[in-house]
């Protein structure tokens, strides 16, 4: 008898079953399929929260300053409910990004570490342009600068700028954030779908800089899982929260010529795969 999908992906088949799964297409969510598809789905998602309440508390022991007082909000019935709501209003999304809302909810890794990722601080207009040493200096043009304040004195010191991590986001799924695709100009008349939603800001708005456009994912889609759009385009939803994990919740640190090993190592030790 042939095992389950549930049953190869506990014995380790991680990969396999979600690329067999995911290749095909909308068939997952019809019986009786989907209830071993949203099985795994539930499985993988449980192995996600579990990897994401460790980096929190190991982050936190490395001293990283996150910008978000809570860096991760499991889910509670007002997402749930919002979750709904846009499903129903808009059309599902893909089984991947709907499971990850109900099981894993919100995480906002943004924030500063000198080994791990840059914030930028928040800077008052007199900041754009600064004499200094007999020059104008724009600070946007010099990322090696950091610019410090205090009260109403303002300082540029020269010191090493901390990498662009790409820390791991996700925003809570609200209707603002469900974008159409459509070229209609006319904000009052919803053109239908297919829609994006905006679940992440680009990787340079995570460092508190002026960035690109942010990271969604279309849908309808009633796939297993569906490309991200925006950074990491193309990349299926759950290989890139493996990639994400694989770098201890910062996945731009895999572009450093010399990453930093040990605070990796420290962050990755023993996190469930998936």
């Amino acid at each position: 008898m042939a095992r389950s999908y549930l049953e190869r992906y506990r014995s380790g088949e991680h990969e396999a079953v979600w690329a067999e799964l995911t290749a095909l297409g909308p068939s997952v969510r019809e019986a009786p399929l989907f209830a071993d598809a949203h099985a795994v789905a539930r499985e993988t998602m449980t192995r996600v929260r579990a990897n994401v309440e460790t980096l929190v508390d190991r982050l936190r022991t490395l001293g990283y300053r996150f910008h978000n007082e809570v860096p991760w909000d499991p889910p509670d019935d007002e997402l749930l409910e919002r979750l709904r709501d846009i499903e129903q209003r808009f059309g599902i999304l893909p089984l991947a990004l709907q499971t990850w809302y109900e099981v894993v909810g919100t995480v906002d890794f943004m924030g500063s570490h000198p080994h791990l990722s840059a914030y930028a601080p928040d800077v008052d207009l007199r900041q754009v342009d600064m004499y200094f040493q007999g020059k104008i200096l724009r600070a946007s043009l010099y990322p090696d600068f950091h610019i410090l304040t205090s009260h109403d004195d303002l300082d540029v010191q020269r010191v090493p700028r901390p990498p662009d991590g790409d820390p791991l986001v996700v925003d809570p799924c609200h209707e603002s954030m469900v974008w159409p695709l459509s070229d209609d100009d006319d904000e009052d008349v919803d053109p239908g779908p297919p829609y994006g939603l905006v679940f992440a800001p680009d990787c340079v708005h995570k460092a508190n800089e002026s960035g690109g456009d942010p990271t969604q994912i279309y849908f309808p889609d009633p796939a297993m899982d569906g490309p991200l759009h925006g950074d990491w385009e193309g990349t299926l939803f759950v290989p890139y929260l493996r990639t994400c994990f694989e770098w201890g919740g910062f996945p731009g640190l895999r572009e450093l010529r010399e990453p930093p090993r040990e605070e990796l190592a420290f962050l990755t030790a023993g996190l469930q795969a998936f």
